[in-house]
């Protein structure tokens, strides 16, 4: 059943190759826009908490040395934990986004419009190819006639192919023995 499937998969997702390698290529940049983004989050949060500590440290009334000294003291550890943040974010940013390089870009668009090169190269593993195969097609249901089976190759947009593919003969039938090998064994 693959090998009729294929073809049809094949020639119905011709026309879009450079929308779906654009998004192969998104898809690979994903992991280091949200590093980043976690990143910026982390130096925002303890840049508003080290602001937070400075301004309460200055409402403290001085005649409360105590109260000041510890608002002071909470200060300066917010302030202190801010500065290795900053350096590491710094340090963390370039190694951690991966940007695709215009050689991987080619190759990928390369790859998209290459589709069944890529399905039946021995580096794609079996479960790459099923899985593929049950993101593009919905369903595949069989209608077995006279001597054909009716393939009905159901799309996501609810479109349909259908396809006949010759009756395979009974193993019974196949796997007979011929009648003129019958009639020798009779003599």
């Amino acid at each position: 059943m693959a090998a009729v499937v294929a073809p049809l998969l094949f020639a119905a997702i011709a026309p879009a190759p450079l929308p779906s390698a654009l998004e192969a290529i998104e898809h690979r940049e994903a992991p280091a826009g949200a590093r980043d983004h976690q990143w910026h989050l982390r130096l925002e949060r303890a840049r508003y908490e080290a602001e937070l500590a400075r301004r309460r440290a200055q409402a403290v009334e001085p005649t409360h040395r105590v109260v000041a000294r510890s608002w002071e003291r909470a200060w300066n550890a917010k302030v202190t934990a801010l500065d290795p943040l900053a350096r590491d974010a710094t340090a963390v940013a370039p190694a951690a986004a991966h940007h695709v390089r215009a050689a991987e870009r080619q190759r990928i668009v390369a790859c998209a419009y290459d589709r069944p090169t890529v399905g039946q190269a021995d580096t794609t593993t079996q479960a790459a190819r099923k899985q593929g195969g049950r993101f593009w097609v919905q369903d595949v249901p069989l209608t077995q006639l006279e001597t054909t089976i009716r393939l009905d190759v159901r799309w996501p947009t609810h479109a349909w192919s259908p396809v006949a593919v010759a009756r395979p003969h009974r193993a019974s039938v196949s796997r007979r023995t011929g009648p003129e090998v019958v009639a020798r064994g009779q003599q």
